[in-house]
């Protein structure tokens, strides 16, 4: 099992929509080259941030990858750690 990361901060939707999915394109030759293959119904993406920061965000944010459009998801578990959209200080 392998867990790959992006990470790009931005206060606006569409900066990180674009590089987010410029990202995934390479990630996804990258995939392509070494004859690897990506579990679409596992791949998942999550914005990370305080509630006020999160609030900011003008839109939803669409990530894609190979045109199959990536589920976003308010908490995950890789490796049984709890990871939560919000961030408590």
């Amino acid at each position: 099992m392998t867990h790959t990361h992006l990470t790009f901060a931005s206060n606006h939707v569409t900066l990180l929509e674009e590089n987010m999915n410029n990202e995934l394109t390479k990630v996804s030759e990258w995939l392509i080259a070494n004859k690897l293959t990506l579990n679409r119904s596992k791949t998942e993406f999550m914005l990370l941030g305080s509630r006020q920061r999160l609030r900011t965000l003008s839109g939803p944010l669409s990530l894609s990858i190979n045109g199959d459009s990536i589920k976003q998801v308010e908490f995950t578990k890789p490796l049984d750690v709890y990871i939560a959209v919000t961030i408590y200080y």
